[in-house]
Formats: C-alpha cells, sequence, structure tokens
C-alpha cells in the first residue's frame, strides 16, 4: 500500500466513521489475497473513496482520463490507484490495464452501471464488468452502498451510511462463462442480482 493511499484510507476511514458512523457489514467476504473485482452499485461522487475505506486491502478504481492530463494532479491520482479511462467510448486500453492490474493480484473497483444512478435505484448494467472479470478471470465481490447520495442526512444521524459486502463469485464459475457479449452480459446481470439482494 503506497503512502498517499495509506494515509488517504486512514483520514477516510477515521472521519466516515467517526462523523458518518458508516456501518460496514461483510468484510469477510473479501480475499485476503490474489486479483478480484469489487463491483457495487453507484449514487454518489462519494462512492469510491468510500468503499475503498470498507476494505483492508488497497484497491484500484477507474477515472476519466482527462483528469490526468495535469501532471502534478495525474500523479496524485496515479499515487492513489486510480486508472485512466475514456468515457463515453469502448476503452481497449483501459479494459487492458484492469485486466492486468488484476493480473498482479490486485482488487479492482467497478461500477457495473457505468455511471451514477440519480434516484438510487439500480439501473441497467453495461457489459464491461463482464468482458473485464471474464478476461481475468477472477471472482467478482458484490458490494451494496446505501446513503452516500445523501451524506448531510448520514451525518444529522436521518439516514444510515452503510456498506454491505457479499460472498464472492467464484473465478471459476466466471471463467466458465462464454467469451463472448452473451457470456459478458450473464456475468454482469448475475452480479446486478447478487447485489440487488443485498439491498435487504
Amino acid at each position: 500500500m503506497g503512502f498517499n493511499y495509506f494515509m488517504g484510507w486512514c483520514i477516510a476511514r477515521c472521519v466516515i466513521g467517526t462523523l458518518f458512523r458508516m456501518r460496514i457489514t461483510g468484510q469477510e467476504n473479501v480475499p485476503v489475497s490474489g486479483g478480484f473485482i469489487l463491483a457495487a452499485n453507484h449514487i454518489s461522487y462519494y462512492d469510491p473513496p468510500l468503499l475503498g475505506s470498507t476494505i483492508r486491502r488497497p484497491i484500484y478504481f477507474l477515472t476519466k482520463e482527462t483528469l490526468f492530463r495535469k501532471r502534478l494532479f495525474g500523479k496524485i491520482l496515479t499515487s492513489v490507484n486510480a486508472l485512466p479511462v475514456k468515457r463515453g467510448a469502448f476503452d481497449r486500453r483501459a479494459v487492458q490495464l484492469c485486466v492486468d492490474t488484476i493480473g498482479r493480484g490486485n482488487g479492482l473497483l467497478v461500477f457495473p452501471e457505468g455511471t451514477r444512478s440519480k434516484t438510487g435505484e439500480l439501473m441497467a448494467p453495461k457489459a464491461g464488468l463482464g468482458l473485464i472479470a471474464r478476461q481475468a478471470a477472477c471472482p467478482v465481490v458484490p458490494a451494496h452502498i446505501r446513503g452516500s447520495n445523501h451524506m448531510s442526512r448520514c451525518f444529522w444521524g436521518k439516514e444510515k451510511l452503510q456498506v454491505t459486502i457479499g460472498q464472492p463469485i467464484p473465478a471459476e464459475w466466471i471463467a466458465s462463462r462464454d467469451a463472448d457479449k452473451a457470456g459478458y452480459l450473464a456475468i454482469v446481470q448475475e452480479v446486478m442480482g447478487r447485489i440487488e439482494g443485498l439491498r435487504g
């Protein structure tokens, strides 16, 4: 775990736990070693640091490529495990970067819906998660986050900030799906079904 990532993790964990009293369940479902994908719903800009602070392993996440164009800011993003991705188009280079990152034994945070839900409800997933998971042949850990789109209400105790982590979908099952669009969608639909089940 790099220094900048470690410091950010400590600060996020302290602030979120103290001021927002975030409840975390299912941490034991995160693999202790080896590459994996953490797949979660997406309702707020706060989701990446919130989800990253819930697990004790460093995790990588995808960030808009345009943010890396400023050299200093790009170096800061890289130091906290951000990976560049082009938005609005298929980015083959980013997919390979994700697969390589997982192949080196790292965790990767992916939002199957591809963008934030403005209503808080789950949206139709994209096939990208399935493509990355199938090529990496790694376990996928579903997670559900609640309350991050209403942080002020969570601060005052009017709403709960909660992350629930489910049991991983085995790498063997992922690898058994066909390496085509139908197979990728089957993986994503299974993941979204697991996330739906974690909503309670």
